[in-house]
């Protein structure tokens, strides 16, 4: 029965070391991660301002283009629904004409 208390402290001993073995690894993978976030921070922070730059001048870029494009598909549209417009008013007064008994 001498032998119980020492084969506690090995026993002891052993889950000190295996938790350290486990956990050590864990905490230098945590270490780098925090230290990568960082510098991706500040990366972040110097290029996000330049894409924000980029993608305004984009879309200031397609807007005017898409204006330029749109116009005349938009014109001719216009033009059309006019046309439209004007046919069947015509129409509508040519059959009221045409009719002898019409009253108008």
């Amino acid at each position: 029965m001498a032998d119980i208390p020492f084969w506690r402290d090995v026993s002891l001993i052993l889950l000190a070391a295996e938790a350290i073995v486990i956990c050590l690894p864990l905490v230098v993978i945590g270490y780098y991660l925090i230290r990568g976030l960082a510098g991706l921070h500040r990366w972040l922070r110097q290029m996000l301002p330049v894409a924000q730059d980029k993608t305004v001048l984009a879309r200031d870029y397609t807007e005017r283009y898409a204006a330029i494009v749109a116009m005349p598909v938009m014109a001719l549209a216009g033009a059309v629904a006019a046309l439209g417009a004007a046919v069947r008013t015509l129409a509508s007064f040519s059959a009221t004409w045409s009719r002898p008994d019409a009253k108008g």
